[in-house]
């Protein structure tokens, strides 16, 4: 009886799926992220990857994939990241476009870049750190032409200027034009290298393209303001995530699960496709509770990768010893700065690498 049940089950779910758009879809078409992204890079000078929670490493995994590829560097070559200052710019490339490098020598120009990163105390999050390194180490034995550039779109901003209070506060003021400010540091890189190309990575809703808090109201977002401005240029790809809560910070599925569960009939293959004249695009845009309109995804992001399932998904923060002597004197005097105390605890927990399964991550 237990085993005609099983069976029973598995031939309801063989038909279930048989008659699922989603689990039709994938198994007829898409490709490889590896050679989706070539593709568009063939059609597209600049191509945008909506970056997951900001500590997850897995994705990060995807894209050293990408960016370790030949065809990247004789093609692209570039990555644009939100995270960096463009004021970080000439320390990025000392490290990046160096010869013979030692992995020691590596490693210390990530931790002073790392430490002077952008106008948080510390950019405490694990994977852009290793990020640098590998693609330093990548670069370490090529020639100048087939390095890999890593460049800076965050706002002008240095640590070094910053004495007082109230001249952190008198930043933070700019803040409001953030996303502005980005597009236009992206845009001017852009303008200024001609017949470049560039892999940029923003996170949430900065990779954004199309989308309203209202009828006639553009939000403020890198991606909408790039996509305006170079309509034939840039394409944008969401990468598979699990959606935000308004009122809490636990995660929840895309399209009320539909999306996953056939990644999951699919053998959580990894897989990437366009999303205009697929079932998902089709779906109500639900990544962003705080919209009052309603969008398609292919109305905001025109491609999407599925690259491991959220039950794989990997949080980590802390660098090994990113706190020497040295820099401790200086964090403790940016927390004065910012009205907070640096507790051992703190210093304890960004001076090792930690990893855990992502508790924000919903189950199936």
């Amino acid at each position: 009886m237990k085993t005609l049940l099983t069976l029973s089950l598995a031939l309801l779910s063989i038909v279930i799926n048989a008659q699922n758009p989603y689990v039709d879809f994938l198994k007829q078409n898409g490709s490889s992220p590896i050679d989706y992204m070539e593709t568009l890079f063939q059609k597209k000078d600049l191509v945008m990857i909506c970056e997951r929670d900001h500590r997850e490493i897995t994705q990060y995994d995807l894209l050293y994939d990408i960016v370790s590829q030949d065809w990247f560097s004789e093609e692209v070559g570039n990555i644009i990241f939100e995270s960096p200052s463009v004021s970080i710019q000439s320390e990025l490339d000392d490290l990046l476009l160096a010869n013979d490098l030692s992995d020691a020598q590596i490693e210390a120009k990530t931790k002073h870049i790392y430490q002077y990163l952008s106008f948080d105390v510390l950019w405490e999050k694990t994977n852009f750190y290793s990020f640098i390194m590998r693609v330093a180490q990548l670069n370490r034995d090529r020639s100048l032409e087939k390095k890999i550039r890593i460049i800076g779109a965050d706002m002008k901003f240095s640590w070094k200027n910053i004495k007082t209070k109230e001249d952190y506060q008198d930043f933070k003021e700019t803040l409001n034009d953030r996303d502005r400010a980005m597009a236009k540091n992206i845009s001017n890189w852009y303008l200024s290298h001609k017949n470049s190309k560039a892999l940029i990575i923003m996170n949430y809703r900065h990779a954004y393209g199309n989308i309203y808090w209202k009828k006639n109201r553009k939000t403020d977002n890198v991606g909408r303001y790039l996509k305006e401005e170079f309509p034939d240029e840039l394409t944008n790809v969401f990468l598979n995530s699990y959606a935000n809560r308004r009122y809490s910070i636990k995660g929840k599925f895309h399209a009320h699960k539909k999306w996953d569960l056939a990644f999951e009939a699919n053998d959580n293959k990894p897989v990437a496709f366009a999303l205009k004249d697929s079932p998902f695009g089709n779906d109500r845009f639900d990544d962003y509770p705080y919209i009052r309109i309603k969008l398609k995804w292919n109305e905001v992001f025109d491609h999407f990768i599925f690259y491991n399932p959220l039950s794989e998904h990997m949080i980590s923060w802390g660098m090994d010893n990113i706190i020497d002597p040295e820099f401790r004197k200086e964090l403790e005097r940016r927390y004065l700065i910012i009205g907070k105390e640096l507790t051992q605890g703190r210093i304890n927990s960004m001076n090792k690498t930690i990893v855990y399964h992502d508790k924000n991550t919903p189950s199936l």
